[in-house]
């Protein structure tokens, strides 16, 4: 944790955590009526707490009261100084007294483990929040808001740091009190609670001469310093006391059973398999969104062992089409598999490539080697040693832009002058230098033109070369260190993928890795090994990023499906019970465009098998009996209930009480001369945005789907395998007649709605289309699905090098030339 120091001036005399000693509850563990059991263990913590804070706590006192006395040596004027001395005084007289007051405190909180302190609601006074456009500045911050205010920026570092085992603790902590589990700010040995007892006794002790903030400031950074450690201590005593013994963090990710859409098992685990002291399912409260549970599963070994094996389904559930995509960060950018794979041939290796150079030299497609008299082939040891001389030149322009070409002349020049013109590179050196310059040229025509990856390309052309010259098993295997390097410093920017860019923070891991590999790479594969160890652990980073993202993004077009599907079935009950009674066109018409917003909120929130939705078709049954009531009928209680439904989605008071009250009484009933006619109140509410976003684009959008011709039946079969396509598959949008695509990852698409998100590589939104659109794209060959040998940029690379010296020795035949073997 970073320092910082917070200087004592005057001004701070009278302290903003000021209380009195009364604010410290003194409550023994003996007179706590805790079970025994759990009794013991809280003293047990106690004595943890002691072992591991108690030497911290008085070195941090003797540093405050060091610091104090440095600030007043350097004080402005005799009454600061007089202050400052005090603030010394003090500590030195009551500096034995704190760590006993602050373990008298903390054993107080352990007593009070079943009365633990709420968790603050947001204070409104009852009353619905004011509109923004009539808040207000304040003048001042109330002094309880300002108090939790800086101690939660004390305390929030420190729960970062520590926010798993935190998380497992509060697990346990849950456990002893036989309550839900405790958040953060709950758990008696959470960051806040120690920091905020530290300002509570150094009020009961120092009162207004030391101010408390300073104080708690000093307590978390050095008295909780190691904090971390602590905590897992904490753990580890739990765990040997057997409160939640073996207790971990497992993350919830799809597994492959949820991909069949196989239907839920029942996960019902004896009762025998809960923890000792654990509270009831039935109790535990809805985990909020935000906290790690949300994503995870906590689980002990005992319940792990006993549950039955089910499988899991697929967070975005059944409405939707295809399969969601693996979690798992290194198949971010692989492609899922879409069908079976054909047995393929196996990949080409260097030999490969040399025959087809010697096929080429035969049939006359390329350069021969000058005729001259049989040359001296330079040593390996030779070779390495111009090499290292390349590679300890500084860096200039002219090296910087030399072409692998360029290195073969200047190592040949070298060479030669020291050794005689007949000196020449051995055959498999001279093979490796023209299969790496066709190799190398295909990675950078791969890279968006004007990237500064073409830079760190150039960075590499030499250590790359180095590599390929002692090690073959560059070209030969897809996993060697090396040519992972390579392809994922060049994938980073590739033209692939579209404009946008590299992720700044992996850019600057791949800039430290080519700085490591000139500095250090000199034939040792370790090095390499090492390196790209380090630049994947980064390239996971940017892929958690691109997930997250992502994420976000799928659980927002989820909230815009369920409120497809809850308008849909809410506009259909509606629809039926018009057909029914059908009402006057005014009252069927403020139905439609007001009071659907209702039963859509009602239908999104309980379903359609819930009671609320169940009174809500009653009401509306009842709303179209009044309307259509013969005589002069007013219903007020229907009135307020309409009033009510209409609030709770948007509307403003004067508008939800026109609708309550047309749809209130019969067409009969007397009503106000001044009041708006329930044409008029639909005109009115016509103009907002509508609960579910029915806006005119949405509606512009459905009629231009409306207005398409249909599907024949090459576009109709594009749609239907459009939709087995999983989620997370990489499709390739072709831009122009030159055949440049730009790649996007299907994120999700809904069966329902028929809408298909589209990210780029950052987990960006690039796209979102109708799958019909997608469908008659996919017929013009427009769009294209990558096949999974085509993702990776340097076998893309390898492939195309590979096919232009086929395609150049094909084109050095004559018509009575048969292909030359190649030996």
């Amino acid at each position: 944790m970073a320092e910082s120091v917070i200087k004592f001036t005057p001004r701070q005399y009278d302290s903003p955590m000021q209380g009195t000693s009364r604010d410290i509850v003194k409550l023994s563990l003996a007179e706590s009526g805790l079970p025994s059991r759990v009794r013991d263990i809280a003293a047990r913590l106690l004595l943890v707490a002691e072992a591991e804070l108690g030497d911290r706590i008085r070195l941090m006192l003797v540093q405050l009261e060091n610091q104090l006395f440095a600030q007043a040596d350097k004080a402005r004027s005799p009454a600061d100084q007089s202050v400052l001395l005090r603030s010394v005084q003090t500590i030195k007289l009551h500096r034995d007294a704190f760590p006993p007051a602050y373990f008298a405190a903390l054993e107080s909180r352990l007593a009070t483990l079943r009365r633990p302190p709420p968790r603050k609601p947001v204070n409104t006074g009852g009353k619905l929040l004011s509109p923004s456009s009539e808040w207000r500045l304040s003048e001042s911050i109330p002094e309880e808001d300002l108090n939790a205010a800086q101690l939660q920026d004390l305390a929030m570092p420190l729960e970062a740091a520590s926010s798993l085992p935190l998380y497992l603790l509060g697990q346990r902590f849950g456990v002893l009190a036989g309550a839900p589990a405790f958040a953060a700010e709950q758990i008696v040995l959470g960051p806040r609670t120690l920091v905020e007892l530290a300002g509570k006794v150094s009020v009961a002790l120092f009162g207004n001469h030391v101010p408390a903030l300073m104080l708690q400031s000093h307590f978390a950074q050095q008295a909780l310093g190691d904090y971390p450690h602590f905590v897992e201590h904490v753990n580890h005593v739990l765990d040997e006391a057997g409160v939640l013994p073996g207790l971990s963090y497992v993350p919830v990710r799809p597994t492959r059973a949820s991909r069949t859409r196989a239907p839920e098992a029942k996960t019902d685990a004896p009762a025998a398999t809960e923890p000792p002291g654990a509270p009831p399912a039935a109790d535990t409260p809805p985990v909020p969104a935000d906290t790690p549970a949300a994503n995870a599963a906590v689980v002990s070994p005992a319940a792990t062992s006993h549950a039955p094996a089910a499988a899991h389904r697929g967070s975005h559930g059944p409405m939707h089409g295809g399969t969601p995509a693996n979690d798992e960060s290194g198949d971010w950018f692989e492609q899922p598999e879409i069908q079976r794979p054909l047995t393929q041939a196996p990949p080409p290796d260097f030999r490969y490539l040399q025959q087809l150079l010697t096929a080429q030299r035969i049939a006359g497609r390329m350069p021969a080697r000058p005729a001259m008299p049989p040359g001296v082939p330079l040593e390996r040891t030779e070779v390495d040693r111009f090499l290292d001389e390349f590679q300890a030149d500084p860096p200039s322009d002219a090296s910087s832009t030399r072409s692998l070409h360029g290195l073969r002349e200047d190592l040949l020049q070298r060479a030669r002058a020291e050794h005689g013109p007949q000196a020449e590179l051995p055959r498999e050196d001279a093979d490796t230098f023209e299969v790496l310059s066709i190799l190398y040229a295909e990675v950078a025509r791969e890279v968006r033109a004007g990237s500064s990856v073409h830079g760190l390309l150039e960075r590499l052309q030499l250590p790359i070369l180095r590599l390929a010259l002692r090690d073959r098993g560059f070209f030969d295997e897809a996993t060697h260190p090396g040519r992972q390097i390579l392809n994922t410093i060049a994938e980073s920017d590739a033209t692939a993928y579209g404009d946008h860019g590299v992720d700044p923070y992996f850019e600057a891991a791949m800039h430290r890795a080519v700085e490591r590999i000139e500095d250090d790479y000199h034939g040792e594969r370790e090095v390499l090994r090492e390196v790209n160890e380090e630049l994947q652990s980064q390239f996971r980073q940017q892929i958690k990023r691109s997930q997250a993202s992502e994420k976000r993004l799928v659980e927002a077009a989820h909230g815009r499906e369920r409120m497809a599907v809850a308008k849909n079935s809410a506009g259909a009950a509606l629809q039926d019970l018009i057909t029914e009674y059908k009402p006057v066109r005014a009252i069927e018409a403020l139905l439609r465009r007001a009071w659907l917003d209702a039963m859509t909120l009602v239908a999104l929130r309980n379903g359609e098998e819930s009671a609320a939705w169940r009174d809500m078709l009653g009401t509306t049954r009842k709303i179209l009996e009044t309307v259509n009531a013969p005589g002069e009928v007013q219903a007020p209680e229907l009135a307020t209930e309409i009033d009510t439904a209409m609030r709770r989605v948007g509307y403003h008071e004067t508008e939800s009480g026109a609708i309550a009250a047309h749809l209130s009484r019969s067409h009969s009933a007397p009503r106000p001369e001044e009041e708006l006619t329930a044409t008029e109140v639909t005109a009115r509410i016509k103009a907002h945005a509508r609960f579910g976003r029915d806006d005119e684009a949405e509606r512009a959008e459905a009629k231009a789907e409306r207005a398409k011709p249909s599907r024949n039946a090459q576009e109709e079969e594009c749609y239907q395998h459009l939709r087995t396509l999983p989620f997370g598959c990489w499709v390739d949008f072709v831009q122009n007649q030159q055949g440049n695509a730009e790649r996007l990852r299907l994120s999700w698409y809904s069966t329902i709605t028929d809408k298909a998100l589209f990210v780029n590589r950052r987990g960006q939104r690039a796209a979102e289309m109708q799958m019909d659109t997608l469908a008659r794209l996919m017929a013009q060959g427009q769009l294209k699905v990558v096949e999974r040998t085509q993702l990776r940029l340097f076998d893309r690379a390898f492939r195309s090098t590979m096919e232009l010296l086929r395609s150049t020795l094909r084109g050095g035949r004559s018509e009575d030339d048969s292909a030359p073997q190649a030996t």
